[in-house]
């Protein structure tokens, strides 16, 4: 009887398409408001060459 509870707890616990994109427009988001993913990158990374 454990085992089946263990497996409807993992079953719901599984990455879905639906929480996939939740967590993509999260990251999205949250890059847009620290300025890009570009203040991440290495200086030497951050030219207009790489922008381009």
């Amino acid at each position: 009887m454990g085992a089946v509870n263990l497996r409807t707890v993992l079953g719901l616990l599984r990455p879905n398409v639906a929480s996939l994109g939740y967590g993509l427009f999260l990251a999205i988001n949250a890059a847009s408001v620290w300025g890009g993913v570009f203040p991440f990158l290495p200086l030497a990374f951050q030219t207009t060459d790489v922008m381009l």
